[in-house]
């Protein structure tokens, strides 16, 4: 490699679109949260700093940073520091497999599958943050927050191989390329499609619990669940996670089952497809936040039949579907 391959590479890395485009798009993504949520609540939102409020989520970042961390005397302190580094890092790391240019810094036949095992793995942090707590409540929201993973991130992998199928590829990169030639090759796929997309948003909520999903941190009932005991910088780190989770699952769901137009070959390209992903990411945030505001929280009971019940199996007939169309196994399809 030579010194300059090496400084475009180091620039892509940590630059764009790597962490600094990262850490900042993830932080748009929470003002805009938080400006659909207030607009859907009859409120304001982030006003003040920075114009319209822009500047808010980053204002808090740097706040926390600097505010007091309890040290809990009883928790595994160490392991909450360590889990708490692990979580946006995971998150970031699969954030660098979306094409965001049409292309992406990391990309391989297979990338699709990293990034659920990423997903998975982080839901598993998340509980060990509670379990490590060592509060009642913590460990009541982690126990129902791994109760939760493990109903809905199973119909979540079934659902993100439906594109996969359709396309002939376990490349995310790939997928959005051909996504819309193979559904347009194939009209029979768009029900299919259609479907696994509706349902897919629906699982993602559970993914990051939002209402009606809200159960494993219920503050009418266990204060705020897994993650009552962190604070200061502890908690700027649980935040970004969240960001990055949010700004994850939009732009995940927005390239695989949306799509893109072509395969950039010049900068301008390049930038439209900046354009349409960007797009396509708050698109499908603004129909997680519509779903959070218009929903209340469910029970825990409630939310693993529903899903065990129906989700799942659901799921499993929508890909068997898109396998037999696929496969031509009926003539007239």
């Amino acid at each position: 490699m030579t010194p300059l391959e090496l400084l475009i590479f180091i620039t892509q890395t940590l630059v764009f679109p790597g962490f600094a485009y990262l850490f900042l798009l993830a932080l748009f993504t929470e003002w805009y949260v938080r400006k659909l949520a207030a607009r859907f609540e009859n409120r304001l939102g982030p006003t003040y700093t920075g114009p319209h409020g822009l500047l808010q989520p980053l204002a808090d970042f740097v706040k926390l940073l600097f505010k007091e961390e309890i040290e809990l005397k009883y928790a595994d302190n160490a392991l909450i520091n360590g889990t708490l580094i692990i979580l946006p890092a995971l998150f970031i790391a699969a954030l660098f497999v979306i094409p965001w240019l049409g292309f992406s810094l990391v990309s391989f036949e297979g990338d699709l599958i990293l990034v659920i095992l990423l997903t998975g793995i982080s839901s598993g942090l998340l509980y060990a943050i509670g379990w490590f707590s060592k509060n009642p409540y913590s460990v009541v929201g982690a126990v129902r927050a791994i109760s939760q993973y493990l109903a809905f991130d199973i119909p979540l992998f079934i659902l993100l191989l439906v594109p996969a199928v359709i396309t002939n590829s376990l490349s995310i990169s790939t997928i959005s390329h051909k996504l819309w030639p193979s559904l347009l090759a194939n009209p029979w796929l768009i029900p299919v499609w259609a479907l696994s997309l509706g349902l897919v948003i629906l699982v993602e909520q559970a993914e990051l619990e939002e209402n009606p999903f809200s159960i494993p941190h219920a503050e009418q009932e266990i204060v705020a669940g897994y993650f009552v005991e962190i604070s200061g910088r502890r908690l700027a780190f649980y935040d970004l996670a969240r960001d990055m989770q949010i700004l994850l699952a939009g732009s995940l769901i927005g390239v695989t089952f949306l799509g893109l137009t072509w395969n950039p070959r010049s900068p301008l390209e390049a930038a439209l497809n900046f354009i349409i992903v960007l797009a396509e990411t708050l698109l499908v945030i603004f129909e997680l936040v519509l779903i959070k505001c218009v929903t209340a929280r469910l029970r825990i009971d409630q939310v693993l039949e529903a899903f065990w019940t129906y989700v799942i199996p659901l799921s499993i007939f929508i890909l068997s579907i898109a396998i037999i169309v696929k496969g031509g196994l009926f003539p007239w399809v």
